[in-house]
């Protein structure tokens, strides 16, 4: 299917250069957008007095059927989208259907001009709806024709600027002029905004258009030498300035084998966890649009008593981060869309729901309400234009092909086709493994190199301190009274244990080896503590109590002195031990608590790395195995294909 063309093919058309340029067709698809997004929320603002006045609605109903008029627009859209879609992906032609929703949009305007009644309304609005759907559909897929890969971020950046300029700045103005001209002075400035819409849709011309007379004017056998030398270097111009260009042949034959099914294509496409991810997150941003498109008018008319100027002026804190979509797609081309809308999402939640505190008509909430709201525009600046990107690069990540082709019919027949496609979709998903294996396994080394650094410096740290554990025991046995020898020989069964192990696992279910005080040693620290504070308080305690105290002390603390003496081993050589034998129990103590269980623990860690690294190369072994066969099988069919085509 093809759209008839309307263009003189025997005259090169004017300005040819700057009417195909990329700048130019995204500056006209953007002012398509917002164009269409104006002329919807116009009227926003001015619908609730509108339905009063011209249709004669109870104030009761008015938020009802503002309601339904946004819903007609949102059921016209859902269901005009997928029609346009498919229409776009058969015919390569994309400025004739735009000139076709730009005449329904004028038709939509009129009715919503003229209309009086109820049915006129909605049938305006339902026009705009279909209207939307095809401006939607096919300018992104014009722009996508347009910008090579690398600036999709930031052609959709404009796109965003557009589309939420557009959505902010028709409330406020609708609100403004209503209130100052009256109702007819609002769609006088919709038809002036038609008017330069109508203009620029019929000056673009597209790049294949447009490369079809460069290679014209180069092959034309009575072109003289300076026309042709002009047209290579206007044609290698193009090519330079990032235009991706595809002549006309290839460009039907991409588009005009209608042997792929678009629902075949639109499944696989649903299927993607990154488109749908991208998809839910459109619905969730033009969810918080429409919600405050609908209740921001009747909210400020309710609590402050606002007419439509200050109905159309609150959705001014809301405009000026929309010119944020250029920066943010650029931001989202090199880093990717998913930190953007991300971030996006993650703080417009506090915004939205703080709205809700926002209830009396004081000072305070007007600027707490215009400060959520500009918070609000912000985090949605940050969505926008990064989702249509991730669409956009989902769509070609699908399909492979770009532009056109992206939900487009296929090159050969329907089986060698389906057959081609799967192999190189498993092919694609075998690659990915096989590169996700690899940096699993990167992570793992490096890991690896990390506990075994620590490990290496834990067991120097460990010799040296044995080391120094025999050189101070030696000291002290030559420094020492005659007949005392230290030494583990020495010890007797008063040695007791005062520390126990303890065995947990860490994030990587890796086991953890830590010592901690027996419940013996944690009751006497305990009642060291409460000594001290009995001190404090015995200095207001009673006569009969300081008299009976000192007994009772003596007799507990006793057995108590005695036991905490008798679990210091130092204790046993008397009260002067030499201290050669003090520091060896030091570095003893310093190396049982703290370099020993790291030490163990480190060793456990390593030997799970270990497990998981060999895991994971077998892993990636049998990939690439995989990969191998199904390279093969590929060439061996290729390879007979002809010789099958031929007989």
């Amino acid at each position: 299917m093809n759209f008839p063309r309307w263009t003189r093919r025997d005259k090169r058309p004017a300005f040819l250069k700057v009417r195909s340029s990329a700048g130019l067709i995204v500056t006209t698809c953007s002012f398509a957008i917002f164009t269409d997004i104006f002329l919807y929320g116009v009227i926003v603002p001015i619908l609730p007095f509108s339905f009063e006045e011209r249709v004669g609605i109870s104030p009761d109903r008015v938020q009802y059927w503002v309601s339904i008029a946004l819903a007609v627009f949102g059921a016209a859209l859902l269901a005009g989208s997928p029609v346009w879609g498919y229409l776009a992906d058969r015919n390569h032609n994309r400025k004739i259907p735009m000139l076709i929703g730009l005449v329904v949009l004028c038709g939509a305007t009129v009715f919503l001009c003229v209309g009086r009644t109820l049915a006129l309304f909605m049938v305006g609005r339902a026009l705009q709806g279909i209207s939307a759907a095809l401006t939607w559909t096919v300018g992104l897929a014009l722009v996508v024709d347009t910008v090579d890969k690398e600036h999709i971020g930031k052609a959709m950046g404009w796109i965003s600027t557009a589309c939420s300029l557009g959505i902010l700045v028709a409330p406020l103005l609708g609100g403004v002029v209503y209130g100052k001209g009256g109702y007819y002075s609002v769609f006088a400035m919709c038809f002036g905004l038609l008017a330069v819409d109508i203009a620029l849709r019929l000056a673009i011309i597209e790049v294949k258009d447009a490369k079809a007379w460069l290679d014209r004017t180069v092959t034309t056998p009575s072109a003289d030498p300076e026309s042709v030398v002009e047209g290579a270097i206007e044609s290698k111009t193009e090519i330079n300035e990032g235009t991706p260009v595809q002549t006309a042949d290839d460009q039907a034959k991409e588009v005009s084998d209608p042997s792929r099914s678009p629902i075949k294509t639109l499944v696989k496409l649903l299927k993607q966890p990154r488109f749908l991810a991208a998809l839910w997150g459109t619905f969730v941003q033009a969810l918080i649009n429409t919600a405050l498109e609908s209740t921001l008018p009747l909210f400020t008319h309710e609590i402050f008593g606002w007419d439509s100027i200050g109905a159309g002026l609150i959705f001014l804190p809301l405009i000026l981060p929309s010119f944020l979509g250029p920066v943010v797609g650029m931001i989202g081309d090199r880093y990717g869309p998913k930190w953007l809308a991300s971030f996006g999402f993650l703080f417009a939640t506090p915004f939205v729901v703080c709205l809700m505190f926002v209830d009396e008509n004081t000072i305070q909430d007007k600027i707490l309400l215009c400060g959520l709201l500009a918070g609000v525009g912000i985090t949605m600046a940050c969505i926008f234009g990064p989702l249509m990107a991730e669409i956009t690069w989902a769509v070609q990540g699908e399909d492979g092909t770009g532009g056109a082709g992206q939900i487009a019919q296929a090159k050969h027949k329907l089986d060698a086709f389906h057959t081609q496609f799967d192999t190189e979709l498993l092919s694609n998903l075998r690659q990915a493994l096989i590169i996700m294996g690899q940096q699993h396994i990167d992570e793992l080394l490096e890991r690896y190199l990390g506990l075994l650094d620590e490990y290496t410096q834990l067991r120097q740290t460990l010799s040296q301190l044995q080391s120094g554990v025999y050189q101070n025991i030696a000291r002290a046995n030559f420094s020492g009274e005659r007949g005392m020898r230290y030494g583990q020989d020495h010890y007797d069964e008063r040695m007791q244990a005062i520390r126990l192990l303890s065995i947990g696992q860490n994030e990587h279910q890796s086991p953890v080896f830590s010592l901690f005080n027996t419940p013996e040693e944690e009751e006497e620290k305990g009642k060291g503590k409460e000594e001290g504070e009995g001190e404090e308080q015995s200095k207001s305690s009673t006569t009969e109590e300081l008299k009976r105290g000192p007994k009772s002390e003596t007799k507990e603390e006793k057995p108590a002195e005695k036991k905490r003496k008798n679990k210091n081993p130092l204790h046993w050589f008397g009260l002067f031990a030499p201290m050669g034998l003090r520091t060896a129990q030091t570095q003893s103590i310093k190396a049982v608590e703290d370099v020993i269980p790291r030490l163990v623990s480190i060793n456990a860690e390593m030997l799970d790395v270990e497990i998981e690294v060999r895991r994971a190369r077998k892993r990636r072994a049998k990939a690439e195995m995989a990969e191998k066969k199904t390279g093969q099988a590929t060439t061996d069919v290729q390879s007979q294909s002809p010789a099958l085509e031929a007989s």
